[in-house]
Order: C-alpha cells, then sequence, then structure tokens
C-alpha cells in the first residue's frame, strides 16, 4: 500500500468491539444470539490480557472462547484484529468474513476487513468495505481514514484529501497521508505545512527525526521527494 513503508507504516486503526455495546447499537442478530457464560468469560479475559499488552494470551482466550461459542460475532471481530496486528492477514480475514455472515450490520468487521483488503493490496475491496463501515459508524473517524487510503491508491486523490482533512484531529498521521498526496503533486509547502502539524502530536523520538528529514527536504527544495 502507498502509505506502508519506514516511518510512515500505518498504525492502521484496527477495531475491537467491547465486550458490552453501548445501548442503542446492538444489532437484532446479535440481541437473538445468546453467549454462553464460559465465552463471555474468555472474551472478558482476552480484553484483560489486550490492555496488559498480552497478544498471544488474548488471541488464546478468543480461540477458546469460539471453539464454545463458534457463532460468537464479537470474539470473530476481537480475534480477526489481533491477527491483523501480527500480520496474519489471511487468517485474520476468515474471521472477518464470518462477523459479516453473523452480522451484517457489524461496522468493526467491515472497518477491519477494508484493512484486511489495504494490506493485501485490494484497494478496490477496501474502498467497498470502508465505504459500509462508513455508513454504518458515519461518526466514527476510522473508516474515513481507511477510506481515504484505499482513494489514495485508487488515485482518487481529491477526496482522499478531503476525507483526511475530517480525521486529522482524531488520527494525527492522516496528516502524513495528506502531505504524501500534496508531495506527490508537486505542493510541497502545503505538504510541508501538513509535517508541521503532525510533528506537534509526534512523541516518538526516532520517528520525529525522520519526519524532520523529510520536512526539510521538501522546504528545500521544490523536487518532490519521498520520506526515506
Amino acid at each position: 500500500m502507498g502509505d506502508a513503508g519506514n516511518f510512515v507504516t500505518l498504525r492502521l486503526p484496527v477495531q475491537t468491539v467491547a465486550a458490552k455495546a453501548p445501548p442503542g447499537t446492538v444489532s437484532l442478530s446479535q440481541l437473538s444470539h445468546k453467549v454462553p457464560k464460559e465465552a463471555r468469560k474468555q472474551f472478558e479475559k482476552s480484553l484483560k490480557a489486550k490492555k496488559k499488552g498480552r497478544v498471544d494470551e488474548s488471541i488464546a482466550c478468543l480461540e477458546k472462547a469460539l471453539e464454545i461459542d463458534p457463532d460468537y460475532m464479537e470474539a470473530h471481530v476481537n480475534l480477526a484484529a489481533a491477527l491483523l496486528r501480527k500480520g496474519q492477514t489471511s487468517e485474520a480475514m476468515l474471521h472477518l468474513e464470518r462477523a459479516i455472515e453473523l452480522d451484517p450490520a457489524s461496522g468493526p468487521a467491515f472497518l477491519n476487513l477494508a484493512i484486511a483488503y489495504l494490506e493485501q493490496g485490494r484497494p478496490e475491496d477496501a474502498e467497498r468495505a470502508a465505504r459500509q463501515a462508513y455508513k454504518l459508524d458515519p461518526t466514527n473517524p476510522k473508516p474515513r481514514y481507511i477510506l481515504a487510503l484505499a482513494l489514495k491508491e485508487l488515485k482518487q486523490e481529491d477526496e482522499a484529501l478531503r476525507l483526511l482533512s475530517t480525521v486529522e484531529d482524531e488520527i494525527p498521521r492522516a496528516r502524513v497521508s495528506a502531505a504524501r498526496i500534496l508531495a506527490e503533486r508537486g505542493q510541497n509547502a502545503d505538504a510541508a505545512d501538513e509535517l508541521r502539524q503532525y510533528l506537534v502530536t509526534v512523541q516518538n523520538e526516532q520517528e520525529r527525526a525522520r519526519v524532520e528529514r523529510w520536512l526539510a527536504r521538501l522546504t528545500a527544495t521544490s523536487t518532490v521527494e519521498r520520506p526515506e
């Protein structure tokens, strides 16, 4: 994908679902499915393990939950999210496809599916999945961000820039993607401005140094530069 590589490798906003969805967001299919107590227990254990950074333990708990209840939609989504973080995209997609079969109104499932498609270099499929995630959850900035990345790959840059501008406060790295598009267009001053605003949010010193080097090149030359 276009934003993959070195400091602009995207920390894609893989989305998990909470153990209990907020009021008013539970679909009919979820309401009609009763999760066994032991499966719910494993699911909640997975959330605690994830919070502590124990990814493998979280995955193991979710796998146990699905052994108990193969139709546990939220467990499929969360397991897929964990697998995506580990780079196991194909395996993650199987769980996302199953989650969508179980609940066609699952915004997180469509969002993570869009991310998986991007990882596989399938921007057309990513666009469709991201648009569906956006439709299901229009106030969430993450579907708009992923949709913008897909559109960038499809050379629909005007819409991509518009969407990126709507999520820059919630997802600061959207400015990096906007800067890349602008630099590729030769709009180096505008690209540099995006990077300056992004730098305000950067905590990692190594990333900061790389962004600053790219910014220096953008401001020093009119030639389109790409980050190292």
